[in-house]
């Protein structure tokens, strides 16, 4: 599957939308995504380990968010 590229703002953005629609992730929101040197063993280009601006986030909500990020997405040079 072809990844697209996008802006680190929108991968942000994409993530925390998906992480939103948790009942109990109303107010979170990703402030942090790091772009990695080279491509990981799937082909993406960032790392898994985001920054929140809140914890107690469920680990699935997250986990699920992050998978569907990665096959779907690459950042920007």
């Amino acid at each position: 599957m072809e990844r697209l590229l996008i802006t680190r703002r929108e991968l942000q953005d994409w993530l925390t939308a998906e992480i939103q629609k948790d009942e109990d992730c109303q107010s979170c929101e990703v402030r942090g995504i790091s772009k990695l040197q080279e491509l990981d063993h799937d082909g993406s280009n960032w790392s898994s380990a985001i920054t929140l601006n809140q914890s107690g986030v469920s680990v699935e909500t997250i986990q699920k968010a992050i998978v569907a990020a990665k096959q779907r997405f690459n950042l920007e040079d």
